[in-house]
């Protein structure tokens, strides 16, 4: 009897060993899972997840000592309100603004210009360039849209100046005039085929949109246009804008509508979307 009971106690011990190394098996796998999913997933926080942005991308109308008609920055505010400064090259703030190198102003290295404000469309061609697998076509695809972009900018002293300030010196180094006339859109150009009107001026391409009373002032818009570009932030002629008004400003002077409004626009600061 004794026996019996002692075989039987012994086959319940086995079977109790038994099921505890399963259940020590089991235990490791999913440890082992575990551990590789945590191997696998990066690192997030609060702030990776949805990063915000530290500063702002700026640009005012004041030549630059790259031999420029604008400055580029990235502005902050402290807690008084005031704006603090970090200028910087223009290719530079350019290669931020699409995303293609890293800022504290695009965290999300975003492409703004193209797919937030889409300030122009890309070819086929380029957007395949895009998706290849090839560094160099990405880069191949990166310059086009750099280029496209120092267009828009190297443009913008139009809203200051009546005429270009150095035109003789433009007319001897500006070698991309048709690229000019069809990426600004400018007023006077068939955009499709890329054509000039002959209605518009000699040179229309050295002639700014400025429109101030004096005809020999060059450099500051009547009272008129500076309400209009105040939409935009710019209080002064030589005020910094900033944010989201940069690229709106830049894609609205792409508008033919638009600049026609702004050279057009006369008076002593009545807006003229206002009037009936």
């Amino acid at each position: 009897m004794k026996i019996f009971v002692y075989l039987v106690n012994k086959k319940e011990l086995n079977l109790m060993i038994m099921k505890a190394l399963i259940s020590i098996f089991i235990l490791n796998i999913l440890l082992i899972f575990d551990v590789s999913a945590q191997i696998d997933e990066e690192p997030k926080s609060f702030g990776d997840e949805e990063p915000e942005a530290e500063l702002q991308f700026a640009f005012r109308l004041i030549p630059s000592n790259e031999n420029m008609y604008f400055q580029c920055a990235l502005v902050k505010f402290d807690a008084e309100g005031k704006m603090i400064v970090q200028q910087i090259p223009a290719d530079t703030w350019a290669k931020q603004a699409m995303g293609f190198e890293r800022s504290k102003a695009n965290p999300k290295k975003k492409n703004l210009i193209v797919d937030k404000y889409q300030m122009f469309e890309l070819p086929p061609d380029i957007t395949a360039l895009l998706k290849s697998d090839y560094s160099g076509d990405i880069e191949q695809a990166q310059e086009y849209e750099m280029f496209r972009l120092m267009v828009i900018m190297n443009n913008m002293w139009r809203l200051r100046y009546r005429r270009h300030p150095f035109e003789p010196v433009q007319k001897k180094t500006n070698n991309n005039t048709d690229e000019t006339k069809k990426d600004m859109n400018l007023v006077g150009i068939d955009v499709e085929n890329n054509s000039p009107d002959p209605t518009v001026p000699e040179n229309f391409e050295y002639k700014g949109w400025s429109n101030n009373a004096d005809p020999e002032v060059n450099g500051a818009p009547n009272d008129a246009q500076m309400a209009l570009l105040k939409k935009y932030g710019m209080k002064e002629i030589t005020d910094f804008v900033f944010g989201d008004n940069v690229f709106i400003l830049m894609k609205d002077a792409l508008n033919p509508e638009w600049q026609k409004i702004f050279m057009n626009t006369v008076g002593n600061g009545e807006d003229p979307s206002l009037k009936k």
